[in-house]
């Protein structure tokens, strides 16, 4: 699949480039082919956001039509790298990495103390999956399924 086909959020591995242009943004941006990313989401540019272990890349819509992707399998990727807090281990230390958006809900999470960095543990979760209980900074947070898919965190 087509990386502006791909699911925010979701695990990839870069699997073949259509032209010689997107080859070498890949190459600029420091990816190849077999790299694992992890899909952010979109900016108000409409450029796609995509995670890597150490950085995070914006590729413009065009580019991002050229770059073929396959589904990754997300607990492999998760050991050593980037995941979203919902999809984090319970009772696993995890720091926060990064929080998708530029909007008030972002604001509002790190007005709760979640900046990067900042070391957070999932502890709970409700019988039907939402909310999601967490600890961070000394005390018990809850936050919503959506909220929880925001925040990237890798770990500790």
């Amino acid at each position: 699949m087509k990386l502006t086909d791909a699911t925010v959020g979701k695990y990839y591995q870069i699997q073949h480039v259509s032209t010689t242009e997107g080859e070498q943004s890949l190459e600029k941006n420091g990816l190849s082919k077999g790299q694992k990313i992890i899909l952010l989401g979109k900016n108000e540019q409409n450029n796609y956001e995509i995670g890597t272990p150490v950085r995070r890349i914006q590729m413009t819509p065009h580019v991002s039509s050229q770059i073929e992707v396959e589904k990754y399998e997300e607990s492999t990727y998760r050991t050593s790298h980037l995941c979203s807090l919902e999809e984090a281990p319970f009772h696993e230390a995890m720091s926060i990495d990064y929080i998708i958006g530029k909007d008030s809900v972002k604001r509002r999470l790190m007005d709760m103390g979640l900046t990067k960095g900042t070391s957070i543990t999932k502890i709970n979760v409700a019988p039907l999956g939402d909310p999601i209980e967490f600890s961070v900074r000394g005390y018990k947070l809850t936050l919503r399924q959506e909220e929880a898919q925001r925040i990237i965190v890798k770990d500790r």
